[in-house]
């Protein structure tokens, strides 16, 4: 690859990494799952970068690629047995300390929203995205953007609200 080809993918990987975790994010709802999935779909848009013919739809492409490997991820993960993977005699990792139940609760609600709900929402509230570059991003219109957040803020204030009458 030539050197201005590799400074520019360099750039759009840079400029789409956080926008990957978030699709990834919302795919699995794990912070060390997503570091990995965002590590693989980087590998993976370096590697194929060379088909890519529009730079400039990079972003599309690569959230094409990080649903891909969400989706190869989570297969795997249905068909891994219990406890594959773990070594005899080995020593288990410190458990990571109990997020505080209000925060739970919310990533819970979150998880349980429909996949173009949460994209959404976690451009827009974790990654701080603008309407526009999640349009960019998700290949929506800006309006489109506008209603999935509206839609998907609502269901979760519905199960918010359910889940704290299920607690009393």
């Amino acid at each position: 690859m030539d050197p201005g080809r590799r400074r520019l993918l360099e750039e759009l990987v840079r400029r789409h990494a956080r926008a990957v975790g978030a699709v990834c994010w919302a795919r699995t709802g794990s912070v060390v799952d997503t570091d990995d999935l965002v590590q693989e779909t980087m590998m993976r848009a370096c590697r194929d970068f060379g088909a890519l013919r529009e730079p400039a739809k990079f972003g599309a492409w690569v959230r094409g690629i990080a649903e891909n490997v969400c989706r190869e991820w989570g297969r795997a993960r249905r068909k891994q047995p219990p406890g594959l993977g773990e070594e005899a005699g080995a020593v288990a990792a410190p458990a990571a300390p109990e997020p505080a139940e209000g925060a739970e609760r919310i990533r819970g609600a979150l998880m349980e929203l429909p996949e173009i709900y949460r994209d959404a929402i976690a451009l827009f509230h974790f990654e701080k995205k603008t309407y526009t570059e999640i349009a960019a991003t998700l290949g929506l219109s800006a309006a489109a953007v506008n209603a999935r957040l509206t839609k998907g803020r609502a269901m979760l204030r519905e199960r918010l609200k359910g889940a704290a009458h299920d607690v009393r």
